[in-house]
């Protein structure tokens, strides 16, 4: 290029306007941030995978299990509160929240104590053993029959503090009869949570039966309410048992948190009174134990003593514990306890 021809270049570029190229520096700029954004975009993100989904672990199944056969153990199949493989149950008694934190280990144990008098020669009182036989166990709660306060047959104790101080446990006790001036007979609950309610609600009393009552014990799990209730049924009338296992239903079947009801039911499980029961609770020993299950002895093996539960509350194994005291077996029974805090709509 001659000195003439780059004089002509520099005076054609002085004679142009910057405003009249401002539009399109702007267009290239766009292009060239979208190509940036496009680049970028393409390298950041690279091919992509979706993780697996796993089952959640912890210490038990999510809420709901599928019922194993009567008298036979089984593995919980995961569902959620609510969800499918259930029996047909009072949907008041159900959660209405179908998710949930992950569970609290809660252990509960019904023992009818025959007034902790050894059945077996010599009979005498002994509230060691029946310490022993608790403190072997190790559960959380338990819900006792057949005790006594003040009596003579007793030592004049007030056996419920007695066990609660031994065991290190909150108690609380239901009077369903009196005896003399001072002596209490009736039903109780050992807690190694706070109790932070009781109530006994006296059952019907057909004629010619003995005075029986529905202890509440409500105690809260890490801040969990959870309502404990201890009854024992008359021994002498299935009818009786009938209209008192009707009254029970009508106190509690509507519970929209964790419920367990427990105690000596002199009922076996193919009876009327078994039959209402699972009408609004679920039988944990049906759910998880292994064989028959009789926690009576006597002259036949029957099994008369439960723990039942609603939704809230998943049984995750059962045992029948023998005694050296009572004429009866201790039931104990390990559940995932769930929590309404956390649960989703």
């Amino acid at each position: 290029m001659s000195p003439g021809d780059r004089r002509g270049w520099r005076d054609r570029l002085r004679g142009v306007r910057w405003r009249d190229l401002a539009p399109a520096l702007v267009l290239g700029g766009v292009l060239v941030l979208i190509g940036a954004i496009v680049l970028f975009g393409a390298v950041g993100h690279g091919p992509r995978t979706t993780p697996p989904t796993t089952a959640p672990t912890g210490p038990g199944p999510t809420p709901h299990v599928s019922p194993a056969p009567s008298g036979e153990s089984g593995s919980p199949s995961p569902s959620r509160p609510g969800g499918s493989g259930r029996p047909t149950l009072n949907p008041s008694s159900l959660p209405t929240l179908p998710g949930c934190l992950a569970p609290i280990s809660l252990s509960v144990m019904t023992f009818n104590i025959h007034g902790g008098v050894r059945v077996a020669s010599p009979r005498v009182l002994d509230l060691d053993r029946i310490v022993a036989e608790i403190k072997a166990a190790r559960p959380d709660v338990v819900l006792l029959q057949e005790i006594d306060r003040h009596r003579r047959r007793s030592d004049d104790l007030d056996v419920p503090a007695v066990l609660g101080k031994r065991l290190g446990m909150a108690s609380t006790f239901g009077l369903n009869v009196r005896h003399g001036a001072v002596g209490e007979y009736g039903t109780a609950v050992l807690s190694r949570y706070p109790i932070t309610a009781t109530r006994n609600t006296p059952l019907p009393r057909p004629a010619g039966t003995q005075q029986r009552g529905l202890l509440l014990a409500r105690i809260s799990v890490a801040g969990q309410q959870v309502d404990i209730y201890d009854t024992h049924l008359e021994n002498t009338s299935p009818a009786a048992r009938r209209v008192q296992i009707a009254r029970i239903r009508d106190l509690i079947a509507d519970a929209d948190h964790p419920v367990i009801l427990g105690g000596d039911f002199n009922a076996t499980p193919t009876t009327e009174v078994l039959r209402v029961a699972r009408g609004f609770l679920r039988d944990s020993w049906a759910e998880v134990g292994s064989g028959s299950g009789a926690t009576h002895g006597g002259r036949h093996h029957l099994r008369i003593d439960y723990l039942l539960h609603n939704s809230w509350l998943t049984p995750l194994q059962a045992q029948v514990r023998p005694s050296a005291v009572s004429d009866h077996r201790a039931l104990l029974v390990g559940y995932a306890l769930w929590s309404k805090e956390g649960c989703g709509s």
